[in-house]
C-alpha cells in the first residue's frame, strides 16, 4: 500500500500510546473520553455490565481452529506510528494468511460508527505489526448472535486517523500550560541568581540562559503538537542545567555539577535533587487524589506501569522554586555536606540515614512557610499549594476554567 496515497498514514515519528477502547469513547462522547482518561472514571451501569459478560470468553488468551480458520483470542496489538495499544477480542487467520479482527459488542446487530472506527484502529495496528493489508473485519453482536462485516474503506480509515490525531491533541493545551509554568519558574531562578552574583562572566552566562528560556516560552504560544511541547521542555531544561552550578555559592567542588543524572544519580548534587523531587512527587500524588484526579494518567509524561504521570506533570512547576531552591539552600548554608552522602558499588551516590533526616526536616520546615498565591491573592502555607494547584487543574479539566494557571511565585 502506498503510504502517500493513504490518508490514514500519519507522520513517521512514534507517539505516546493511547488505549484502543478510548477511540470508541471519543467518537461516542469526547467529554466521556476525557473523564475516563483524566479522572480514571468509568461509570458502571447495565450496559457496561452486559459488555463485560459478552467479553468473558473473548478476553481469555489462546487460540482455536474452526473450519480451517485460526482464531486468536485476546491478541495484544500496538502501533508506534499511531500511538495505540490494546487487544483484539478475536483475530481470524485464514488459510491464505489473511487477517481479520473481530470485535464483540453487546446488543443487537446495528451499525455504530464508533464501533467501526475502533475495529479499523485494530486493523491499523495489525497492519503495522505484520506488514500486511487488511481489507475488512467484523463486529459480532451478542444479543442477535450475528456478525456484521465492516469494510475498511478509505473514508473509514480517514475518520479513524483523524480521530486518533484529535485524541492525541487533547493533551496539548494542558501540557503546554504545565511546561510554560516550569520554564517561567526556571527563568525566574536564573534572573535572581544573575542579579545576586558578583561574577560578571557568571552573570552574563545566567542572563543568556534566561533569554534562551524566554524564547522557549514564546515558542509554546498556541503550539498544538505534544512532541514539540516536550521538545521545548527538554531544550529549556538543558539551558537551565547548563548554568545550574552558578547557583551554588558554597561547596562547589564538593557538589560539582556537570549534567543531570538520575536512576541512579552519579554525584552528590544530583542525589540531593532526586531525593527532594521524590518528596515533592509524593505530595503531588496526595494532592491529585484529594482533588479526584487519577495521578497515574498525565498529559506531558508518558503513561507507564506504576508511574504517577499526572503527579509528575503537576510537580514540574514546583521543581525550580521549591525543590531546586531547597537543594541550593542546603548546600549554600552547608546544612548538607559530603558526610551526608555515600557512594555505592557501581558509582551511584546515595544519602546516608543522617543525610535523609537533614533533608526531610528542612523540607518539612520549608512547607510551613507561607507564600502569596498570585492567582488567589492570598497567603498560604507552601505545603498547601500542591493541593490548591490540583484543584485548579481539576476545574480546568472539568471545563470550569478556560486555562490552567501554573503557580509562578514572584
Amino acid at each position: 500500500m502506498d503510504a502517500s496515497a493513504n490518508p490514514s498514514q500519519p507522520e513517521p515519528e512514534a507517539r505516546e500510546a493511547l488505549p484502543l477502547s478510548l477511540l470508541n469513547d471519543y467518537l461516542y462522547c469526547p467529554r466521556r473520553a476525557a473523564l475516563k482518561v483524566v479522572e480514571g472514571r468509568r461509570e458502571a451501569n447495565v450496559h457496561t455490565a452486559r459488555g463485560e459478560v459478552v467479553h468473558e470468553h473473548a478476553d481469555l488468551p489462546g487460540y482455536e481452529v474452526a473450519r480451517g480458520v485460526t482464531l486468536l483470542r485476546a491478541l495484544p496489538v500496538w502501533s508506534d506510528r499511531f500511538g495505540l495499544n490494546g487487544k483484539c477480542d478475536i483475530v481470524e487467520r485464514h488459510a491464505d494468511g489473511a487477517l481479520a479482527p473481530v470485535e464483540f459488542k453487546a446488543g443487537r446487530r446495528r451499525q455504530w460508527i464508533n464501533d467501526d472506527a475502533q475495529l479499523c484502529a485494530q486493523a491499523l495496528c495489525l497492519e503495522e505489526m505484520f506488514a500486511v493489508t487488511i481489507a475488512a473485519g467484523a463486529v459480532f453482536h451478542a444479543e442477535s448472535k450475528r456478525r456484521r462485516p465492516v469494510e475498511f474503506t478509505l473514508e473509514l480509515r480517514r475518520l479513524t486517523s483523524e480521530s486518533i490525531r484529535a485524541l492525541h491533541a487533547l493533551a496539548a493545551p494542558q501540557a503546554r500550560e504545565i511546561v510554560a509554568g516550569k520554564i517561567q519558574n526556571s527563568r525566574n531562578s536564573l534572573l535572581r541568581a544573575a542579579r545576586e552574583t558578583d561574577s560578571e562572566s557568571e552573570g552574563q552566562r545566567l542572563g543568556q540562559a534566561a533569554e534562551a528560556l524566554a524564547r522557549q516560552i514564546q515558542g509554546l504560544a498556541g503550539q498544538p503538537d505534544l512532541d514539540t511541547i516536550r521538545g521545548a521542555e527538554g531544550l529549556a531544561s538543558q539551558a537551565y542545567f547548563s548554568v545550574f552550578s552558578f547557583l551554588l555559592k558554597q561547596q562547589r567542588d564538593e557538589f560539582a555539577f556537570t549534567l543531570r543524572s538520575r536512576r541512579p544519580p552519579r554525584d552528590r548534587i544530583n542525589c540531593l535533587l532526586s531525593f527532594i523531587y521524590a518528596l515533592v512527587r509524593h505530595d503531588c500524588v496526595a494532592a491529585l487524589t484529594s482533588a479526584g484526579l487519577d495521578p497515574f494518567v498525565g498529559f506531558l509524561h508518558a503513561d507507564r506501569p506504576n508511574r504517577p504521570s499526572l503527579a509528575l506533570d503537576l510537580m514540574e512547576e514546583f521543581r525550580p522554586w521549591l525543590a531546586d531552591r531547597l537543594a541550593i539552600t542546603l548546600v549554600n548554608r552547608q546544612q548538607a555536606g559530603p558526610s551526608h552522602f555515600k557512594e555505592r558499588e557501581g558509582g551511584a551516590v546515595d544519602l546516608t540515614e543522617a543525610g535523609r533526616k537533614v533533608v526531610i526536616q528542612a523540607y518539612q520546615e520549608r512547607k510551613k512557610e507561607t507564600l502569596a498565591h498570585p492567582l488567589l491573592e492570598q497567603h498560604w502555607r507552601i505545603g498547601q499549594l500542591a493541593f490548591i494547584q490540583a484543584r485548579i487543574l481539576a476545574r480546568r479539566l472539568r471545563g470550569d476554567l478556560a486555562h490552567y494557571v501554573p503557580l509562578a511565585p514572584k
